[in-house]
């Protein structure tokens, strides 16, 4: 099994050392917003859109200092999952729920019906810099993230193996693979395994996996990412009737 991840990326972008705190947050029809008792009103903000909704973004002033922090809002209507607020910034994020805690319903669309936890206690911390490979982002400071994430290792393949094939077992949802700078393609969905007949020796692999818009937009924390250490193994890639079977 590969297990010796070195970095973690999202979009590109290494995240080793890069931590920024949380410096802004966006909603829709606000009246007053203070935080750590310095009210500042809605002029100071600025619009921004996101996706098709225009919100007004507030830059949270020395919001990297250490201990507790307060924002309060005062809204023309009470906050729903209609018109939500956001926090932006570099951090993992961590939901405990409390004990004797109650479901509430807050939507129902035909059979659909959606109960969220009445209470629950969020902290925020400084992002990770490396991911494990063996269960989702979201499990991992990252359950609102939609995006792209770069997982990078190596190995090398024994001289005794007649196939080489790098196969991962759960992958959520896309993946690409690049060995050795050659571009090895990209699966959507399984068996998610690569073909190594012609190389030997080490390989330096760079995974790119890109998860659904579900984290972000609905906010449920779908699996994403690597959910499974890959493996290297002597064999041919399966098929996908293989597979189905």
């Amino acid at each position: 099994m590969l297990q010796n991840l070195k970095n973690f990326s999202l979009n590109g972008k290494i995240l080793k050392n890069l931590h920024r705190s949380l410096y802004c947050f966006r909603l829709r029809r606000i009246l007053h917003y203070s935080c750590d008792g310095i009210e500042i009103e809605p002029a100071a903000g600025k619009n921004r859109m996101i996706f098709d909704e225009e919100y007004i973004e507030f830059k949270l002033k020395d919001s990297g200092a250490k201990g507790k922090h307060v924002i309060k809002l005062n809204k023309e209507e009470p906050l729903s999952i209609h018109s939500p607020f956001y926090l932006e910034g570099d951090f993992d994020v961590n939901i405990a729920k409390q004990q004797n805690n109650c479901f509430v319903p807050v939507m129902t669309y035909y059979s659909f019906s959606l109960e969220m936890s009445q209470y629950a206690a969020v902290s925020l911390s400084k992002r990770k810099t490396e991911l494990n490979t063996d269960c989702s982002w979201a499990e991992q400071g990252q359950i609102f993230y939609s995006g792209i994430a770069t997982y990078e290792f190596d190995f090398s393949i024994p001289e005794h193996f007649k196939h080489p094939v790098l196969k991962f077992g759960r992958v959520a949802s896309s993946l690409s693979l690049t060995i050795n700078g050659a571009n090895l393609g990209t699966k959507i969905f399984p068996p998610y395994e690569y073909d190594l007949d012609g190389f030997n020796g080490k390989c330096i692999c760079k995974v790119r996996v890109e998860n659904t818009l579900g984290n972000m937009l609905d906010g449920y924390g779908t699996p994403s990412g690597l959910l499974s250490i890959p493996e290297l193994l002597d064999t041919k890639p399966s098929t996908i009737q293989e597979y189905v079977n």
